[in-house]
């Protein structure tokens, strides 16, 4: 779901921001340099997601395992796996990467006469 919401975001900014990305071509941005602006977008969304989830998914789920524990009469010690998370990190961003794989080719194939004709 994370993913479909993330290309869905890529691509809606790409429509909405087609002038803009005619403009940056204009200047001299090269197809390159412009799916390297989109997956720069893709890695921010998934940094700011993780620096969010985390932390929150740490302390729902300790919560809720908490409860769980209390309720089966079970010791109530959760733990955070630190290294899976380490692990986690990278390959979500990973994940972003290859998910704007396709929107940033889209956007560098953004023509800046068609973009900026209706100017």
């Amino acid at each position: 779901l994370a993913a479909v919401v993330l290309a869905h975001t890529l691509i809606t900014t790409i429509h909405r921001r087609q002038r803009e990305l005619a403009i940056l071509k204009t200047l001299g941005f090269r197809r390159r340099q412009i799916a390297g602006t989109i997956a720069g977008q893709a890695t921010t969304l998934a940094i700011i997601a993780l620096a969010v989830g985390i932390p929150l998914g740490i302390i729902i789920g300790r919560a809720a395992w908490s409860r769980f524990a209390a309720a089966q009469g079970i010791s109530s010690a959760p733990t955070v796996d630190v290294g899976a998370i380490a692990l986690f990190v990278p390959a979500i961003i990973l994940a972003a990467l290859v998910v704007a794989a396709i929107p940033a080719w889209l956007a560098a194939r953004v023509s800046p006469a068609t973009a900026l004709r209706g100017e």
